[in-house]
């Protein structure tokens, strides 16, 4: 049996639409938001890690933008010092920055908690880049489907 080669089945149209293009660049979001959430530190890190990754969650509260794992400040020393010695106690990175957040309120945390209407002011821009999107997305499809419909239809 002779072997039949592209040209006699061109298969799918595998062109690069708007549709696609609608389609592919909401995948990407989504695939960044995933990424992006899901880089907290879990509990089962060593103790390193778990402070070093508290160290950069908390805000320096004498500095403007510094993490407490970036500034000399003595707020900063002092508060790392306490996170290493709870860590070292047992204690839960949940634990540490209940405290932390209590004693100095929420601007101790370098990126507000996701349960907060704050957390809603970061998630905002990647919430509006997937509307758009998506829209932008279904206004390509539909438009395509318009066009290769033979454009009768509404005008």
């Amino acid at each position: 049996m002779a072997q039949r080669s592209h040209k006699e089945h061109p298969g799918p149209n595998r062109r690069l639409t708007p549709a696609r293009l609608g389609w592919l660049g909401l995948l990407v979001v989504v695939v960044v938001v995933v990424a992006v959430s899901g880089t907290k530190p879990t509990p089962r890190q060593s103790s390193a890690r778990r402070i070093s990754a508290l160290e950069h969650e908390l805000r320096c509260p004498s500095c403007a933008d510094l993490s407490v794992a970036d500034s000399t400040e003595p707020s900063a020393l002092a508060i790392a010092r306490y996170v290493r010695t709870q860590v070292h106690a047992g204690a839960t990175n949940h634990a540490i920055v209940s405290y932390l957040e209590t004693r100095y309120g929420q601007s101790i945390l370098m990126v507000p908690s996701s349960s907060t209407g704050a957390g809603l002011l970061w998630d905002a821009p990647f919430a509006i880049g997937a509307v758009v999107l998506a829209t932008g997305g279904w206004l390509a499809w539909r438009n395509a489907r318009g066009r290769a419909g033979g454009g009768s239809g509404q005008q």
